[in-house]
């Protein structure tokens, strides 16, 4: 999950929350586990949400650092890289806890967290029942079956692009990249608009 969303961020220039889909498996996996009698609450796909979402966080700032150092040229040590993203993530937890209550409870209304809502209304989906489960799993498989199609099997390309150039410059170039995570970024996104 974490690798797609470094792949999805080095493409995209940004990321988006690996918990999303992280809490579509997970609602998915609770929903069968509950249909033989084992259980899985909604409770425990938040914890699941939440861990993802953590991981996330420290993927992003490595993803981005390591770009970075490699664009000056310089060389990348794993055991730098992986204790600065250890402790990165320490400190961000360790800062975080005391402004969790100002931030998630006091500001609910007022700050807009378009991530931790489109999570939200993924978990309550899969909760409400099985309406909820089949809307979310039919998109998914949709999704998983256009890339297959796209990169798999290249039935056709989801990447449009043209160049042209306008008096005496060298060209420029125009394009867009279609994809289910593109579009479910753009939509989270738009969220907050």
């Amino acid at each position: 999950m974490l690798t797609a969303n470094m792949y999805l961020g080095m493409r995209s220039g940004m990321t988006i929350s690996a918990s999303i889909p992280a809490a579509v498996m997970s609602m998915g996996l609770f929903y069968v586990l509950r249909r033989v009698g084992i259980g899985g609450s909604l409770l425990e796909n938040n914890i699941v949400q939440t861990m993802t979402s953590a991981g996330e966080a420290l993927a992003a700032g490595v993803i981005f650092t390591i770009a970075g150092v490699t664009f000056l040229g310089e060389p990348i040590d794993m055991i730098d890289t992986a204790t600065v993203a250890i402790l990165g993530g320490l400190l961000g937890v360790l800062f975080m806890i005391p402004m969790r209550r100002y931030l998630i409870v006091d500001k609910h209304k007022t700050l807009p967290y378009p991530e931790g809502t489109a999570c939200a209304d993924v978990l309550e989906a899969g909760d409400s029942g099985e309406s909820g489960v089949k809307l979310i799993s039919f998109g998914f498989l949709l999704s998983a079956l256009y890339m297959w199609l796209a990169s798999g099997m290249a039935a056709f390309r989801t990447t449009i692009q043209t160049a042209f150039s306008v008096g005496e410059t060298r060209g420029f170039a125009i394009g867009g990249d279609f994809t289910p995570a593109l579009i479910g970024v753009g939509y989270i996104i738009g969220r907050v608009s």
